[in-house]
């Protein structure tokens, strides 16, 4: 059985460098739904700090037989789900 893990890491550099990174796994105690763990860390200056835990659903679309990960924007599909926490980890560090 394959299981969700994986890390999204953006970096800045300069002189006040900063990261964010976003690890995303399978939510294992969820059983009746596939739900994915997104725990963002954030590092400023060498300093991590961890954030809450978001849990984000996915989806089998029955007409497509894809993966669709229900977004606050609405439904990604699975080949743009990289892209999805690729964007979100950008629009955290820019923040910081």
């Amino acid at each position: 059985m394959t299981r969700w893990d994986l890390k999204f890491t953006m970096r800045r550099a300069g002189e006040r460098a900063a990261s964010v990174t976003l690890a995303v796994l399978e939510h294992a105690p969820s059983r009746d739904e596939f739900l994915l763990a997104v725990t963002p860390t954030y590092t400023v200056d060498d300093v991590a700090t961890e954030d809450d835990v978001e849990l984000i659903p996915v989806f089998l679309d029955p007409a497509s037989d894809r993966f669709l990960l229900h977004a606050d924007h609405g439904p990604v599909d699975e080949s743009r789900i990289w892209e999805y926490f690729a964007q979100r980890a950008a629009e955290r560090l820019n923040v910081l």
